[in-house]
């Protein structure tokens, strides 16, 4: 009698974690962050490699499929080293670092729909992109920069649009998941630098030439989501 007892108690609690995680409300707020490789398209394409970057990026949930996602983000798309001996001896070495980078930030609207574990979605969105060549100083075994100087940079208007596919792995008050998506960045007509675009002379001044084209790329990401604390559900 109680061994039966005891058998429906536990059938008729067992359910119970389950009901209130399905009950709670999936959090509105959502953090990511994911690894990015950029391939520049049209004339751009032609001009530079391909390059890599990171994004870091908030979305809030407003009602049914609709979002508003703000991400800002970093690609380089070249970098060249020159070595030299330092300026007491070449027993210390000096690298002469140059960067090719692109800046970018932009909020927009974002579409998905829950299917299980899966959340498909399309997003665009408005912004600036931020072209910028930056050379510095660093010893020849480390990744320290003591001097640093800005060659060139551009600012333009940008659009982004893109769509991606997020796969829940965890439930619980911040739930995870992974993210895969892609998103054309068009920039338009840009001035920026390319290796070799600076030129050292003899006499220590340096002579720059800047290109100027279309410099629209794509960017894919693999990343992941955190949710903020989801919610009880209300009265």
């Amino acid at each position: 009698m109680r061994f039966a007892l005891m058998v429906s108690l536990v059938m008729i609690l067992a359910p119970v974690p389950a009901l209130e995680a399905q009950m709670r409300r999936p959090p509105r707020w959502h953090l990511d962050g994911a690894l990015v490789g950029a391939q520049p398209t049209g004339e751009f394409g032609l001009i530079v490699d391909d390059g890599w970057g990171f994004e870091l990026g908030g979305r809030y949930e407003l009602a049914g499929l609709l979002s508003v996602h703000t991400s800002l983000g970093f690609i380089n798309y070249g970098k060249e080293t020159l070595r030299f001996c330092s300026a007491y001896s070449c027993r210390v070495g000096v690298d002469l670092n140059t960067w090719n980078n692109i800046f970018f930030f932009g909020v927009g609207p974002e579409f998905g729909v829950r299917m299980g574990p899966l959340r498909p979605y399309a997003r665009a969105a408005v912004g600036l992109g931020y072209f910028q060549t930056t050379s510095g100083l660093s010893g020849d075994d480390s990744d320290y920069t003591f001097a640093s100087t800005d060659n060139w940079d551009d600012v333009v208007f940008q659009g982004r649009v893109g769509a991606g596919l997020g796969f829940q792995l965890s439930h619980g008050r911040n739930p995870v998941g992974l993210d895969f998506g892609a998103d054309y960045h068009h920039n338009g007509l840009t001035t920026y630098l390319r290796e070799g675009d600076i030129v050292d002379q003899p006499d220590g001044s340096i002579v720059i030439s800047p290109r100027r084209s279309e410099a629209n790329l794509w960017s894919f990401r693999l990343g992941v989501s955190v949710g903020l604390g989801s919610a009880d559900p209300g009265p």
